[in-house]
């Protein structure tokens, strides 16, 4: 906290070591602050892991639960920090404000410091319950959560200093995003021990010079424990002609070598016709949801997903005002994968790479301007590149790429500041959209995925088949485990025919759903259709963190129901 833990001017002494002190010596008014430092201080020392016995004895272990807890109540109902939290916090700065990291060990029993840090977690942790979500009713009003959703919704007025200053990029007030980012939690990790495993409601994240972190709000109104999904694994054709070489391998000095690279020419959208969007909407959606309409009643279809790289940016942003012009009856958001071509290089050119990125667009339900019916509408670019091996080359049928053994042909994108939003579209839906190699790689995103621990994990794919033993089900039965979440994976029909052009028995799966305790369900799409609708449900679930707390039946889990096949009869399809 760089501008001190407190805004209220302190008269300065001679002494410099009391001048810091009093800056920080009140503690913030505003729990994610306290959360963010405690958190940070826990994580690096890693004093947390004996948490789930404080004191040694489970008396000692009720009176730190019972304590926190009534802490809690008042710091969230009245926005006021209690007197017995100021004192908590008094004592970690004047009295241990010097011990050294390396000090702070999870040792039984607890030293006074780390039983203070402990406390002063729980606390910052339960005042924030139902922050970053969309409180309905006075049960579920406090202070806390009031300031944070006036914080979220732009088109509502709040007074001077209401709204907290990097929403929606981090929950804090007196916290930068350049050294930390708290953002609201919605699984807890019932493996492990982390401080993740800590929170229920507050999850610390990396600044956002590492990644970007933004949870999004949209007052959507209240929703049934129902949502069905509506998959469209367009385009339905891949030619060969769609992956170009866009640079040579090149020689460089001390055996160094530039590897290949190809992009995309997305020759679905020509061919048989040009695709407008006007088309999309009026040839593709609009008469799958009027069937799903048909099939389960009004406002069947809450959202509809297309793959990785299906429409072209400027394609997208048309059928964004396409559907804010003219809404789908009860469709309450849209996601896909959007490209950009690169241009190709040669021997004096390395040409200028293209851009693979996620839109994602939230519509309001009851607006009748156009402009006031998208409440969001932006997109994150993958975080890395797509590198084809000899294999996938042949596996493909892709004759216009090289594959100079041991080298890879690598996706020509740029890898822009790396960004992940959540989506909390619903009351019992934290959402977040990964593309292709994102669901595989370590970093930077799955820290923050676990920490968050969104209850539905979408992964837009340019891949093959979606079956249980290729590899994004392998990935999605680790996020299942931890931290929890369901995850759905989708894919192209177009790719999936193209790599099963050599399969004896090929499997037209577009699409694997995975959630926690369940297994693989592959989504098989049949011959003659275009579509998959997914009913899903939330499921009441009671969590624990490490130190033992509930989080009183709050978490929600997503499971798979029934999957429905749906066709289109467009001509160009």
């Amino acid at each position: 906290m760089p501008d001190g833990s407190h805004s209220w001017h302190v008269d300065a002494t001679s002494d410099a070591h009391v001048n810091r002190l009093l800056r920080f010596i009140i503690p913030p008014r505003w729990p994610a602050d306290a959360f963010a430092v405690v958190a940070t201080i826990m994580e690096l020392s890693g004093c947390y892991t004996e948490a789930s016995l404080v004191g040694n004895h489970h008396a000692n272990h009720d009176t730190y639960i019972s304590d926190a807890m009534g802490a809690a109540v008042k710091w969230r109902n009245t926005g006021e920090c209690p007197e017995i939290v100021e004192l908590w916090w008094y004592d970690l700065l004047a009295v241990h404000g010097q011990t050294p990291l390396t000090e702070l060990k999870a040792a039984i029993p607890y030293s006074p410091v780390v039983w203070n840090l402990m406390r002063l977690l729980a606390v910052a942790d339960e005042a924030s319950a139902g922050v970053g979500w969309m409180p309905r009713g006075d049960k579920e009003m406090t202070m806390m959560t009031l300031r944070a959703s006036l914080s979220f919704l732009d088109h509502v007025d709040a007074a001077e200093g209401a709204r907290l200053p990097y929403i929606p990029n981090s929950l804090c007030e007196r916290v930068p995003p350049s050294k930390a980012t708290v953002l609201p939690k919605s699984l807890t990790p019932s493996v492990g021990c982390t401080v993740r495993s800590m929170s229920h409601h507050l999850a610390l994240l990396p600044p956002s010079s590492v990644i970007e972190s933004e949870w999004v709000l949209p007052d959507n109104g209240p929703a049934s424990e129902t949502m069905r999904l509506l998959v469209i694994p367009y385009p339905f054709r891949v030619d060969d002609e769609s992956f170009i070489t866009a640079g040579p391998a090149r020689e460089m000095t001390h055996q160094a070598k530039m590897q290949p690279y190809f992009t995309l020419n997305p020759t679905w959208l020509n061919m048989p016709r040009t695709v407008t969007a006007k088309l999309i909407r009026d040839e593709l959606i609009a008469p799958m949801v009027e069937q799903a309409i048909g099939k389960f009643g009004p406002d069947a279809i809450d959202g509809v997903l297309f793959p990785e790289c299906a429409l072209t940016e400027e394609l997208g942003d048309k059928l964004l005002d396409e559907l804010a012009r003219r809404p789908i009856p009860g469709l309450k958001f849209l996601i896909t994968g959007t490209m950009a071509a690169g241009q190709p290089g040669h021997e004096a050119f390395d040409g200028l790479p293209g851009r693979n990125r996620a839109k994602t667009m939230v519509f309001a339900q009851k607006q009748k301007n156009a402009e006031q019916r998208v409440l969001y509408g932006k997109a994150h670019s993958k975080h890395h590149r797509w590198a084809l091996d000899k294999d996938q080359i042949k596996r493909y049928g892709l004759t216009g790429i090289p594959s100079p053994e041991p080298l890879k042909a690598w996706e020509h994108i740029a890898i822009d500041n790396r960004r992940l939003p959540f989506l909390a579209l619903r009351d019992d839906l934290c959402m977040t959209v990964l593309i292709c190699e994102d669901l595989a790689r370590a970093d930077p995103a799955m820290p923050v995925i676990r920490s968050i621990g969104p209850n539905l994990v979408i992964a837009l794919l340019m891949d093959g088949p979606q079956l249980a033993v290729r590899w994004p089900g392998r990935y999605a039965t680790v996020l299942a485990e931890d931290p929890g979440s369901s995850v759905l994976s989708i894919t192209s029909a177009g790719m999936v025919d193209r790599s099963n052009l050599g399969e004896r028995n090929p499997a037209r799966a577009v699409g694997l759903w995975r959630h926690d305790q369940g297994c693989n369900t592959e989504l098989f799409l049949p011959a003659g259709h275009h579509g998959l609708v997914l009913t899903v449900k939330a499921k009441e679930d009671e969590q624990y963190s490490l130190d033992h707390r509930s989080d009183l039946k709050a978490a929600r889990r997503w499971k798979l129901e029934t999957v429905t096949p749906l066709a289109a009869s467009a001509d160009w399809l």
